[in-house]
This record gives C-alpha cells, sequence and structure tokens, in this order.
C-alpha cells in the first residue's frame, strides 16, 4: 500500500486538535495549501515546517501505519 503523507499529516493534527487555519498559521501558509497537502503530498520544505508544527519527525509522518 502507498504511503499517503497528507492523510497523515491530516491525522496527526486532527490528533493534535488542531484546525487547517491554526496548522496554516503555524507554517506561514494558505489554509488551502494545508488543504491541498491533505489531499495529496507536501514538498520536501512543507513537510520540514508541517512536522516541527506537529511535533513529530518527518519519519514518522512518511510511515504507513495511521491512513
Amino acid at each position: 500500500m502507498a504511503i499517503k503523507v497528507g492523510k497523515k499529516i491530516r491525522y496527526i493534527r486532527k490528533q493534535r486538535g488542531y484546525t487547517q487555519y491554526q496548522l496554516a498559521d503555524a507554517v506561514n501558509a494558505d489554509v488551502s495549501t494545508i488543504n491541498k497537502i491533505e489531499n495529496d503530498n507536501p514538498s520536501l520544505d512543507m513537510l520540514e515546517k508541517l512536522a516541527a508544527a506537529l511535533g513529530v519527525k518527518i519519519t514518522e509522518l512518511l510511515e504507513d501505519q495511521a491512513s
């Protein structure tokens, strides 16, 4: 099964109790960007920012467990 990074980001965001607006603010992005990422996959640069904002390692976002 392919890893769905966007779904993993959504899962962790919700686990942390963040809205898309809060996460967008934390990574200095538009909410539309977060929405697009959660339905696709982010760039490496954005993946680093998202991991930091969510308090996880990039490898956790890439693991295929909580999709």
